[in-house]
């Protein structure tokens, strides 16, 4: 695959996963990430140095499988999680990645926005990403994705479909 094709193919890949959290089909959402996925957010002090290690420090969320996001999906869902009821509407806004392949690997770096409206405010979370992905199946899927939220001030607890 030449380069120009796999960045379009992973741009594509991105967006899309921007767009299933955005029409909240979450279950396609989650068919986007392989079951042994690392989902990871760390946490940052006041100072802007965030967490290294998921195991021994401070993460905003973690899974070290996809079993986590399926659970959280599913108290979405059922109506189960008091701080995403009402669900916001959303809106991710994500620029085109950087894209560097190592053998099985692509790994892809970018910058996100994300909008969100609920109880009559908006709210805009911000910060970069990079994902970790693999062809299985001929389609790509996220073997690892790690989330740095760049705002000085969450004033809600952030969840899954803000990031």
């Amino acid at each position: 695959m030449s380069t120009l094709a796999l960045q379009v193919d992973v741009d594509t890949f991105i967006q899309q996963e921007a767009l299933c959290l955005d029409e909240g089909r979450f279950g396609d959402w989650l068919g986007l990430y392989a079951p042994e996925v690392e989902f990871w957010v760390p946490a940052s002090d006041d100072f802007g140095r965030y967490t290294t290690d998921p195991q021994t420090q401070l993460s905003l969320i973690y899974y070290d499988s996809r079993a986590g996001l399926e659970d959280r999906v599913f108290r979405v869902e059922k109506g189960r999680s008091s701080a995403s009821t009402p669900m916001p509407r959303t809106c991710h806004m994500r620029t085109p990645s950087i894209v560097r392949a190592a053998g099985e690997r692509i790994e892809a770096r970018f910058n996100w926005v994300t909008h969100s409206f609920r109880f009559g405010a908006s709210t805009t979370y911000y910060g970069r990403k990079t994902i970790w992905l693999e062809r299985r199946h001929d389609a790509l899927c996220i073997v690892q994705a790690h989330t740095w939220v760049l705002n000085d001030l969450v004033d809600q607890v952030l969840d899954f479909y803000h990031l």
